[in-house]
């Protein structure tokens, strides 16, 4: 069976992440793949709520985040193959900016970062002053550094 199949088969979402996937939600986790690797992507109906590598050791707090929003089952929605397509549209140099509606869990000041993020056009070099600028903190570009 081709490997990349058998990432689709929703017990093995469930038994990789048990008590975080289900069997019934509003959310939906599938895995979509690119290039650099197959993620895991939970869509609802009507925003992406997370997009990541399936290795990363904050996965599971991940999961846990996106999963107050409401609980996590495996399938796919129509969000998740709009993902799929465009992600596969940039990585092919065919598409520069997503239009998958983002629902972003995290502090309020995560948020206003990330969202500083969006803005900067493809394609453009901005530094972490440049950004802390655009949101109105300046402050010292070393400070939470670690310093050689």
């Amino acid at each position: 069976m081709d490997p990349a199949a058998e990432l689709n088969r929703p017990e093995d979402l469930i038994s990789t992440f048990p008590g975080l996937i289900g069997t019934a939600g509003p959310l939906r986790a599938a895995w979509v793949y690119t290039p650099i690797g197959g993620m895991i992507a939970v869509c609802s109906e009507t925003a992406l709520h997370m997009l990541e590598f399936p290795n990363r050791a904050i996965l599971q707090a991940q999961l846990a985040r996106t999963a107050r929003a409401g609980a996590i089952a495996p399938g796919h929605t129509d969000l998740t193959a709009t993902l799929q397509d465009e992600l596969t549209a940039y990585f092919a140099g065919r598409l520069s900016r997503f239009t998958i509606p983002l629902a972003l869990h995290a502090p309020s000041f995560t948020v206003k970062v990330w969202t500083a993020l969006q803005a900067i056009p493809y394609g453009t070099l901005q530094t972490y002053t440049d950004v802390a600028r655009s949101i109105g903190q300046p402050g010292d570009p070393d400070k939470g550094r670690k310093h050689q």
